[in-house]
């Protein structure tokens, strides 16, 4: 198929100031309806579907439709439609703040929570100093690499484990479940049943392949144990922490064994992955996993150092399977921007 910039002309230049600020209204008036119905929720429907996941749908959705129009102040010819998407972004985000303000939204979220831990917050007790955190990467994910106290990392990390202990007997119906269609279908266990179409083929040759790899990285990783436990040991002794001789799942010491022994540093690693090799890399990458094909496209761009590429269907055969554009800008934050229509709906 031959396509390319002549095919079709640069989506800069589509559309009119009109079409933004109706898209915009249009979005946001959907948005604001979402909320509306969030907040009419009964206290005791108040749950992570019916609160929290609405919301988030909502809210893709109006990002998938305004973020794209307020993209075209950066980069159409035209005053217009620039005017036009910078008004439509001053628009989006006075929405945002009232949004934000909402109470009625707010006490739906808060009786959605009272089952979670959902606040990072800081109080005392007994002239004691505590922080209350939450069990996302952010908080849960940095105390393990960087909190001094083994215990503050004990507790954090047992939490962590802990937290959807109430799953427990909805997992264990779900392998029960798993085993009876095993057997009703003649496997011995269920993991015979979905390996049979891998390339694995049976439980058995996964046990091979991990007991396989096992055997080739005990010897490294013997090693590292004793590095870990040489840092732990050293660093209890001069914090006065007590030392068992142990290496637990909370001891963190991957992150000081790369800076302290090995002097790893990442600034110097960029220096082996220059642009002309990473961006062919990237787009190979993501057309096998995503089934699609990037042609570079010349078009009119906000710099002459941006390039621009077409997304099509990987076997394209006509116009119908063309996707959108992608772009990769100047910095890192403008590398790839672009959402065509076909490839979030997927």
């Amino acid at each position: 198929m031959g396509h390319g910039p002549s095919r079709r002309s640069s989506p800069i230049t589509l559309g009119d100031d009109e079409d933004v600020r109706k898209l915009v209204e249009d979005a946001l008036t959907e948005y604001c309806a979402a909320l509306d119905r969030v907040a009419t929720v009964k206290p005791k429907k108040c749950t992570f579907q019916p609160v929290f996941l609405a919301l988030a749908d909502a809210a893709t959705r109006r990002f998938s439709i305004t973020e794209p129009l307020a993209f075209y102040q950066n980069v159409s010819p035209s005053k217009e439609l620039r005017d036009a998407s910078d008004a439509a972004e001053t628009v989006v985000q006075g929405s945002g703040v009232e949004s934000s303000m909402r109470v009625d939204v707010f006490r739906a979220k808060q009786i959605a929570l009272k089952e979670h831990d959902s606040f990072h917050v800081k109080y005392s007790e007994d002239d004691e100093e505590f922080y209350q955190v939450t069990y996302k990467s952010p908080d849960w994910g940095l105390i393990l690499r960087f909190a001094e106290n083994p215990e503050t990392r004990r507790k954090v990390y047992a939490g962590y484990e802990d937290r959807l202990a109430k799953n427990a007997s909805v997992l264990i119906n779900i392998f029960n479940f798993r085993r009876e269609i095993a057997n009703l279908l003649g496997y011995a266990l269920w993991a015979d049943y979905v390996t049979e179409v891998k390339m694995v083929k049976t439980a058995k040759g996964v046990g091979e392949f991990l007991r396989d790899i096992e055997r080739r990285l005990r010897p490294i990783g013997g090693k590292d144990l004793k590095a870990f436990l040489a840092m732990k040991k050293q660093e209890h002794q001069e914090k006065g922490f007590p030392w068992d001789g142990e290496l637990y799942a909370w001891d963190c010491y991957d992150r000081k064994l790369l800076e302290q022994i090995l002097k790893f540093d990442t600034r110097l690693l960029r220096e082996y992955f220059s642009v002309s090799f990473v961006v062919p890399a990237i787009l190979e990458i993501h057309q096998d996993l995503f089934e699609v094909k990037f042609v570079e496209a010349k078009g009119t761009t906000w710099h002459p150092k941006v390039q621009q590429f077409e997304v099509w269907e990987k076997d394209a055969k006509d116009e119908s399977d063309f996707l959108g554009y992608c772009y990769r800008g100047t910095t890192v934050a403008g590398d790839f921007m672009g959402a065509p229509s076909r490839m979030l709906e997927n």
